[in-house]
């Protein structure tokens, strides 16, 4: 046989017919596609990821780590085998409107003024509450960790209001951790407040707790305040 005599065959394109469509429907249906192992129940919701953020002269890292149902985070010395924690945020839950730290259930790494940054948003209550974090040297100069928080209330809250509210607060809140031996060394580190913040010192039993809040609360719907950790 030579090529001429070779003809090609046709090309048909079939429309499914209904019993096809049908078929094709019932085998593509959730009850037989879906299996327990694709399940997208909050249950098998992937854990946010950690973010930290070192100071610049390697003295400090930053921990943001999530727990529950929003992130916290750790203040540790940097370096050696094992970094030592110092501070940890108290956090709250989230049946509490006015938790002891802002809650921050989102978390970014992204570069500002050339610099890493942590950036946080969240909420709680009616209230929503913003973060940053970045490397930023403290009044005196020397090496620090700057962290900027602000908060954006439903509605101004008068001096009158605050007081009728039971367990008003507004701030961050740390746990210092406790040294384990009495000639363990004591903290080389410190908290500095800018002009936006008061910093409180308190003893709860074994507990010390280092609370910074806004100097400023009422007649006003967005609220900041501001810090530094640093050498001691």
């Amino acid at each position: 046989m030579t090529s001429s005599e070779i003809k090609p065959t046709p090309v048909t394109t079939l429309d499914p017919s209904p019993t096809d469509t049908a078929r094709v429907t019932e085998s593509t249906s959730p009850t037989e596609s879906t299996s327990p192992t694709e399940s997208t129940s909050p249950t098998a919701a992937a854990v946010p990821p950690s973010h930290r953020l070192a100071s610049d002269d390697g003295r400090w890292l930053i921990s943001f780590h999530w727990r529950n149902d929003r992130y916290d985070h750790v203040i540790a010395t940097a370096g050696g085998v094992k970094n030592e924690s110092l501070l940890r945020s108290v956090n709250g839950s989230n049946d509490e409107d006015w938790p002891a730290s802002p809650a921050i259930q989102q978390l970014s790494t992204e570069t500002i003024d050339g610099k890493p940054t942590v950036l946080g948003v969240g909420c709680c209550g009616t209230s929503h509450f913003s973060v940053s974090v970045q490397n930023h040297p403290d009044p005196a100069g020397k090496p620090a960790v700057r962290f900027d928080w602000a908060v954006r209330l439903s509605k101004e809250l008068d001096e009158a209001a605050i007081a009728a509210i039971e367990g008003f607060w507004l701030g961050t809140t740390y746990k210092a951790a406790t040294r384990k031996t009495p000639d363990a060394p004591r903290k080389s580190w410190r908290l500095e407040c800018d002009e936006t913040a008061v910093l409180e010192n308190i003893r709860d039993g074994e507990a010390s707790l280092h609370r910074l809040r806004p100097k400023s609360v009422a007649d006003q719907r967005t609220i900041q305040w501001s810090y530094w950790i640093t050498a001691k």
